[in-house]
């Protein structure tokens, strides 16, 4: 899955200046699981965008922690101190 960081760097961490840090994966299982639907919206190539989240802030809040619970954090490279 190194694809994804290096689509990351290319298309957003670059042209902005900015680095990458990481990146978390979610199985789309998980999100389908809790009501959201996926789109493909490039560019950049295969971005993913989630829709159907909740009207209300503190459900949006909710579900982003369920989500953040059941994804893999992967971090890139050092992290400065």
């Amino acid at each position: 899955m190194e694809w994804i960081s290096s689509t990351g760097r290319i298309h957003v961490a670059d042209p902005r200046g900015r680095r990458l840090y990481g990146r978390a994966d979610i199985e789309v299982a998980e999100m389908f699981s809790r009501g959201l639907r996926t789109r493909l919206d490039e560019p950049p190539p295969q971005h993913w965008v989630a829709e159907g989240w909740p009207c209300c802030k503190d459900e949006q809040l909710d579900l982003a922690h369920e989500l953040a619970a059941s994804s893999r954090l992967v971090l890139l490279g050092s992290v400065p101190a």
